[in-house]
């Protein structure tokens, strides 16, 4: 018997020759609120953060966040898909408190499904979790996840150690 490669429990290659197309094997498949397979990588691009003025000498360079941040998928919990980018080390300040970002699209009801993308930390504190970035969109609809092209995801609220009031975060399927 020859070489048989799989990807995702499919056949992809034998014998070094194509069995199937990888475009229609290689997404993310059983993300329920996506429609079709999701990608393996989003690009998550945020602008327009700054520093609070409110914060002390010792706080963070929020402007640090105001990059593009390449997420790969971590796995399907539920109903959610989970993307997750680990800063090495953590930007402008934090002293490592703030460890990633986390993109999570989830399936809340039949007509319900949600994007949020947060920064992640292993601190378990109040502080962190309040300076820490929040954005969330919600559809009555499966989000296009393999199609997302500077796909728009508001922020929610404000940190107290990072305005992201006029901030803006967007996701690109790569």
């Amino acid at each position: 018997m020859g070489n048989i490669q799989f990807w995702d429990s499919k056949i992809l290659f034998v014998d070094s020759k194509i069995a199937m197309d990888p475009a229609c094997c290689c997404g993310v498949s059983g993300c329920l609120a996506c429609t079709g397979n999701a990608p393996q990588q989003i690009q998550i691009t945020f602008a327009r953060i700054v520093d609070d003025e409110g914060c002390s000498g010792d706080g963070p360079d929020c402007t640090e966040f105001n990059t593009s941040f390449v997420a790969i998928h971590t796995g399907v919990l539920g109903l959610s898909c989970v993307w997750e980018y680990e800063f090495d080390p953590a930007p402008g300040g934090y002293c490592n408190q703030i460890d990633g970002i986390r993109l999570t699209i989830s399936k809340l009801g039949a007509d319900s499904f949600k994007i949020t993308v947060t920064t992640t930390s292993e601190e378990v504190s109040a502080e962190v979790f309040a300076s820490g970035l929040s954005f969330v969109a919600t559809d009555t609809s499966a989000f296009d996840c393999a199609n997302f092209a500077n796909f728009d995801v508001p922020h929610d609220g404000n940190g107290i150690r990072c305005d992201i009031s006029l901030a803006t975060c967007k996701l690109t399927a790569l």
